[in-house]
């Protein structure tokens, strides 16, 4: 939700790719595949408060369509192989393409915990 980066690095790579949806982690590809250093940090810098809706909006056809985009990417970047990339998307395709309390169960029991 929040990063901090080199403006002269992003721009000599071109600036965020066209990936709907996912132009964030096309631009992280792009940035580790060129060999520039990244870290996270365990500072909290965002405090988000999201409601039920985000469940409903992160979801859905456009979204199974992004994600299959990434992988994609992701292969080109050779960051996956296609057997990779298969079952990565596929795991994630049958979140998006649940229905909407199903996500909100995933997102709030097995990726916050």
């Amino acid at each position: 939700m929040t990063v901090a980066f080199r403006t002269n690095v992003v721009r000599s790579l071109g600036g965020y790719p066209d990936l709907h949806l996912r132009e964030d982690y096309g631009l992280w590809i792009k940035i580790l595949s060129a060999g520039f250093f990244s870290q996270n940090t365990e500072a909290i810098l965002v405090d988000a408060t999201t409601g039920s809706d985000m469940y409903k909006r992160r979801g859905g056809w456009r979204y199974a369509k992004a994600e299959l985009q990434l992988q994609r990417y992701l292969i080109h970047y050779g960051f996956k192989n296609n057997i990779r990339a298969f079952f990565d998307g596929f795991s994630r395709l049958s979140v998006f393409l649940a229905p909407a309390i199903f996500r909100k169960f995933i997102y709030q029991n097995l990726l916050r915990k």
